[in-house]
């Protein structure tokens, strides 16, 4: 089982860890570095990592959400005071808390709250000191420079803020969200049809104090004073920071009705979609949490069905495999093909196929990958054998999956 196979790599990776010194630490400890956005913080090795050094091992886990995993190795190796170093202050980077992918089994009550395709930004002030930091514990201070003028406008000594950098583009049509990669290029070319607006999600710290053990309805409520300070604040001053700067929009949903309407909302607005938020959840520094489940439009792609690899099985033929194309100035174009389709969708495009009389009346296996420019990992040639089809069946593909399939009259 799953369960065994991780506590026999526990228990290697523990004997290996007990006959290591320092340089062989050092060496892990740099792997784990390297790997660090690969392997989750409660991975085997991190796990190991903490039973052979006696850490707890959610003490480790922010640890290395702070700090890098050679640095966290040497305050293990030095006997250091763990405690201090995993304490939250301002200027002290971390990586924030991500959303999971949504589950069906969420509960409600919860919150609602637009999602943007910005770049994530942690604000830390400390007396007249302000900085951002990017998700990677980058500065990001040279790249938003106006993010300064906030300094005097937020009403807190010391405070640390979780939220996103989103950028508003002006087109002929008129005002809308840009996507990251074009915020990218505004930011490195000095575009000037663009107005910037710092969003705030979450309040992590305050005045000397932690908030991230608070549950999030309490978070929210000082997100929410915080946001009215400042903008009373630049409303009695008249002054324009340079920057729009606004509490994310949330909405109170208690059930799944709610959460579509919710979510179709954000939408509408122009949002990527929405972040559903647990009102008693924690904030969990580094890793992805299941206080916070983000929902997205799925990206799918019509596409007509060019050819197939055929299997024969016990219950009768099915397809195992399609060649999928588009359809481009009355020419069909193959983009890729896809295996290993389950018995019960290849099942019924076999159905299709011998229904609509879309089989060639004596067909012969071809080498389907012929004229697919990119083929992946199935390249061996048995795996782009195939038949030929009249290209009638559109299919959707849901990240290379079918999600359904018609036949129609002409694609």
């Amino acid at each position: 089982s799953e369960e065994s196979k991780s506590k026999i790599k526990v228990a290697i990776l523990a004997c290996l860890l007990s006959r290591m010194g320092k340089i062989e630490t050092y060496f892990v400890a740099v792997q784990i570095k390297k790997f660090h956005d690969q392997i989750s913080r409660t991975s085997s090795l991190v796990r190991t990592f903490a039973e052979v050094y006696d850490i707890d091992s959610k003490m480790l886990e922010r640890l290395i959400s702070m700090h890098s995993m050679t640095d966290v190795a040497w305050l293990v190796e030095n006997d250091k005071p763990l405690v201090e170093f995993q304490r939250l202050l301002p200027f002290r980077t971390f990586r924030p808390m991500l959303a999971a992918k949504w589950s069906k089994k969420y509960q409600f009550p919860s919150v609602a709250e637009a999602k943007y395709d910005g770049i994530r930004l942690i604000l830390h002030k400390s007396g007249n000191r302000i900085q951002c930091f990017s998700r990677r514990r980058k500065n990001y201070t040279y790249k938003f420079p106006f993010i300064t003028n906030f300094r005097d406008l937020i009403p807190a000594f010391s405070i640390i803020i979780d939220g996103e950098i989103v950028g508003i583009k002006f087109t002929p049509t008129g005002p809308r969200y840009a996507n990251v990669y074009e915020m990218h290029d505004a930011i490195n070319h000095n575009m000037g049809n663009f107005t910037f607006r710092y969003v705030i999600f979450d309040v992590l710290y305050l005045n000397g104090f932690e908030l991230v053990k608070l549950p999030y309805s309490k978070r929210r409520q000082i997100r929410h004073q915080i946001a009215q300070s400042i903008q009373l604040a630049i409303k009695q001053r008249g002054l324009s920071p340079g920057v729009e700067i606004q509490e994310v929009e949330s909405i109170d949903i208690n059930s799944k009705d709610q959460l579509i309407r919710a979510y179709n909302h954000f939408l509408d607005t122009g949002c990527e979609g929405a972040i559903v938020k647990n009102p008693k959840g924690e904030y969990v520094m580094g890793k992805r949490s299941p206080f916070w489940f983000k929902l997205k439009p799925k990206e799918t792609l019509d596409v007509a069905i060019s050819g197939i690899i055929p299997l024969q099985s016990p219950s009768g033929i099915r397809v195992w495999g399609i060649r999928y194309a588009i359809k481009k100035e009355m020419k069909f174009i193959n983009l890729g093909m896809i295996r290993g389709i389950d018995q019960q969708a290849g099942t019924r495009l076999a159905e299709l196929l011998i229904m609509n009389g879309l089989l060639p009346q004596q067909p012969k296996l071809v080498d389907l990958g012929k004229e697919i420019e990119h083929l992946g990992r199935f390249s061996g040639l048995h795996e782009k054998m195939g038949i030929e089809v009249e290209p009638q069946i559109v299919i959707t593909i849901d990240s290379l999956e079918i999600g359904r399939a018609s036949c129609r009259e002409r694609v």
